[in-house]
């Protein structure tokens, strides 16, 4: 569990998303985020597997940026803290800009 809870992670990618680095992209661009989430709530081993690889290293830009200064509440099993992998779908509508 992300501290502050999911919508709080996915707050957190959304405002350090850097849009400017696809200025020429137009459409719907999709991407999904791996990332491990180890017995000690640490997010290790980003990873984000799309079709448009600008969208997936910007993607791992910022959840590792993220994982800097966050620490998750690691999953359990038979109550103790075990490794997780960690999957987030992330879409982005991109609109050609205006030429009036």
């Amino acid at each position: 569990q992300f501290p502050d809870g999911i919508n709080a992670f996915r707050t957190l990618v959304s405002n350090n998303f850097n849009t400017a680095v696809f200025k020429d992209e137009k459409g719907l661009v999709k991407t999904v985020i791996y990332t491990n989430i180890d017995e000690n709530g640490k997010m290790t081993d980003v990873v984000a597997e799309g079709s448009n690889e600008i969208f997936n290293r910007e993607a791992e830009r910022v959840v590792k940026l993220i994982s800097a200064d966050h620490v998750w509440k690691p999953a359990t099993e038979e109550g103790r803290p075990v490794n997780y992998m960690f999957k987030l779908p992330l879409t982005m509508q991109f609109e050609a800009p205006s030429t009036k």
